[in-house]
C-alpha cells in the first residue's frame, strides 16, 4: 500500500504539470514578424605589405655615444707632518712588599672522634662520675652500654617504632573512652618493648653484658 501510494503521487503531480504547460502553450499568442534588415556591403580589407621582401638587417650598429665631459683636477695636498710625542717619564722601580707568613693551621677533628669535641658524654664519662673508684662497675657498664648501642644500631631502631605504634594503637583502644591516657601509657610500654626486643635481635651479646652489670650492681650496689 505504501509502495502504490509513493508511486501514484508523483505521476499525479507529473500530470498536472503537464496540463497546466500545454493549457499555457495553447494560449499563447503567436509570435510578431521581424522586419527584414537591409543588405550592407563591407569595404575591402586593405593590402597588407610582404615582409618576405623588406631587408633584415644582419648586424646591429651601436649608437655613438657623446664623450664624457672633463673632470677638473683635484688641489694638490701638502703632507701634514706628525707632531713628535714627548718622552714619557721613567717610572721608579717598585718593590714588592713579603707576605705574612700565615699560621699552620690544624683542622678540627670532627665530633664524636677521639680529640674532637664530644657532643654527648660517652659511657666512659659516666661509668668515671658514677663509680671513680671502682673499676669492676666501670668496667661492666662500659661494656654493657657499648653492645646495648650496637644492638640499637642494627635494629634496634626500627624495632622502637613498630611498638611505639603498636602500644599506642592498643592502648587507644584498651582504655576507652580515656583514650588519651591509653595512647600515652601504651606508646611508652611499646617503645620499651620494641626496644629490648630489638636490641637483642640486632646484637645477641647485649644481654649477657646486661646480665653481667647487673650481677656486679648486685654485689655491691651502694660502693664506690
Amino acid at each position: 500500500m505504501k509502495l502504490t501510494r509513493t508511486v501514484v503521487m508523483p505521476a499525479v503531480v507529473l500530470a498536472t504539470l503537464v496540463s497546466g504547460a500545454g493549457t499555457a502553450l495553447a494560449d499563447t499568442p503567436p509570435p510578431v514578424p521581424l522586419p527584414r534588415l537591409p543588405h550592407v556591403s563591407l569595404p575591402p580589407l586593405p593590402q597588407l605589405p610582404d615582409l618576405a621582401a623588406a631587408p633584415v638587417p644582419t648586424a646591429l650598429t651601436p649608437p655613438t655615444l657623446p664623450a664624457p665631459p672633463r673632470l677638473p683636477a683635484l688641489p694638490q695636498v701638502a703632507p701634514v707632518a706628525a707632531p713628535a710625542l714627548p718622552a714619557l717619564p721613567a717610572l721608579p722601580a717598585v718593590t714588592p712588599p713579603a707576605l705574612p707568613q700565615l699560621p699552620q693551621l690544624t683542622p678540627p677533628k670532627p665530633p664524636g672522634q677521639p680529640g674532637g669535641p664530644q657532643l654527648l658524654p660517652t659511657a666512659t664519662d659516666v661509668a668515671q662520675t658514677a663509680w671513680p673508684h671502682d673499676e669492676a662497675k666501670r668496667t661492666a657498664f662500659v661494656e654493657a652500654a657499648n653492645e646495648v648501642t650496637k644492638g640499637f644500631a642494627n635494629g634496634g631502631l626500627m624495632s622502637v617504632m613498630i611498638g611505639a605504634n603498636l602500644g599506642s594503637v592498643v592502648g587507644c583502644v584498651s582504655i576507652f573512652p580515656n583514650f588519651m591516657a591509653g595512647c600515652i601509657l601504651g606508646t611508652g610500654i611499646g617503645a620499651a618493648t620494641g626496644l629490648v626486643v630489638g636490641v637483642q635481635k640486632g646484637n645477641p651479646k647485649a644481654q649477657p653484658a646486661v646480665e653481667n652489670f647487673l650481677k656486679v650492681m648486685e654485689a655491691d650496689p651502694l660502693g664506690r
